[in-house]
């Protein structure tokens, strides 16, 4: 295990190496001069030019290429060219409402994903399996935005039950920030959980109807034993493999949910560098989002052999 724990590290190398050429390249083919952005309307040729000096714009491409990457290796992700603040403080000040929303949508989706997929696995075909599978099959189809659009129209606007948008420090005021908290991660969450509910169905009728099930009966185990103590550990394997590809994908922040919610993480912090054209900061969150997904699914392949002891590296 340490070796391949060391081996898959060493990748890392490599993969945020092609990775970094990928980003800067394809951000610099964004339609629109950030110079001419920063200056507005009362952009002239010359004040272009003096701007683009300024941002190291009018070097060639690989020249820029090698300072970024100087750059990085000593830890410097570069400075946001409209904030003037360094990138990688900007990245960990909106990092913590982005793990908040992330691990309480995946929690949500855990609760609702895993005992549904379990009943419907069990009871295949019948009442409750097929309320679900219809469930989860809407969810997948469903987009965000129009679930968020519609909780905020329902719960937040007509009913008045919670407010619609906003982002309260969970240390300052727990009540008001859990209150603004469960909107969006409801949304994430009910999405979430369509995907991994149909995985753990598919996990349970896979693991049903195996020997060491046919066995466990045979031993006289209850039906409860054989499901909670033989057959959701084996199923589990394909939706921890989501669950934490889903949760690579959260590290970044949901693009959609974070604009429509007004929820000041990592994705709202992307999205308003690419409109701004902030090279810096898109290219830092890239690579900081890219090193997050490859450690958590590092850590899912550790948990795989916890789960399953047939498992060996």
């Amino acid at each position: 295990m340490r070796e391949y724990l060391l081996q898959r590290l060493l990748q890392l190398v490599p993969v945020l190496f092609f990775l970094s050429i990928i980003v800067f390249t394809i951000v610099r083919l964004i339609p629109g001069d950030p110079a001419a952005i920063r200056l507005g309307m009362e952009a002239t040729p010359e004040g272009i030019a003096a701007v683009q000096k300024e941002m190291g714009l009018d070097k060639p491409i690989f020249v820029q290429y090698g300072i970024w990457l100087g750059d990085v290796l000593r830890g410097d992700f570069g400075t946001s060219w409209v904030s003037k603040q360094p990138v990688l403080q900007l990245i960990m000040l909106k990092l913590p409402a982005s793990l908040l929303l992330a691990c309480t949508a995946l929690l949500i989706a855990l609760l609702i994903a895993i005992p549904a997929g379990i009943i419907s696995g069990v009871k295949q075909h019948s009442l409750t399996d097929n309320i679900a599978t219809t469930l989860a099959l809407l969810g997948v189809a469903m987009p965000q935005f129009w679930l968020g659009l519609m909780l905020m129209l329902v719960v937040a606007v007509q009913l008045r039950w919670l407010p619609p948008s906003g982002y309260v420090d969970l240390n300052q005021n727990p009540t008001e920030a859990i209150r603004r908290l469960i909107l969006p991660a409801s949304t994430l969450g009910l999405t979430l959980a369509a995907p991994l509910a149909r995985f753990m169905r598919s996990g349970m009728l896979d693991v049903m109807n195996a020997d060491y099930i046919r066995t466990a009966r045979a031993k006289g185990l209850t039906e409860r034993m054989v499901v909670t103590g033989h057959a959701v550990r084996n199923a589990l394997l394909t939706v921890i493999t989501v669950f934490g590809m889903q949760f690579g994908a959260l590290l970044g922040g949901t693009i959609v949910i974070e604009q429509v919610f007004s929820w000041p993480g990592v994705g709202l912090l992307a999205f308003t560098a690419i409109n701004q054209r902030d090279y810096g900061i898109i290219q830092g969150v890239v690579l900081f989002v890219a090193l997050g997904f490859i450690l958590v699914n590092l850590a899912v392949d550790v948990i795989y052999v916890y789960v399953d002891p047939r498992i060996r590296y």
